[in-house]
């Protein structure tokens, strides 16, 4: 699936902000699960739904990964307009 113009330079940006190492892997998580949801059959970021969500985070090999994962939906919701993903949380 490729990633809409528009949300690539929401990202772009949101990496350039603050703490460069952390948003650098926020952005590429964020990218991961869309490419991950690509490869589910999924077409476009806002047909990303919460079963998607669910697995990716389940594939998590860690409780470390599954944060990071976790951190990456907030994002992608918040960059799609969505505000906080209500469906899942983060259990460490």
């Amino acid at each position: 699936m490729l990633i809409p113009q528009e949300l690539d330079h929401e990202l772009r940006l949101h990496a350039r902000q603050g703490g460069k190492t952390s948003r650098r892997r926020q952005v590429d998580r964020v990218r991961q699960l869309i490419r991950w949801c690509g490869s589910q059959g999924v077409r476009r970021p806002d047909q990303i739904g919460k079963r998607h969500v669910h697995q990716w985070l389940a594939e998590a090999p860690s409780d470390a990964t599954r944060r990071d994962r976790y951190y990456a939906v907030r994002l992608l919701w918040q960059l799609l307009g969505r505000g906080e993903p209500t469906f899942v949380s983060y259990r460490g």
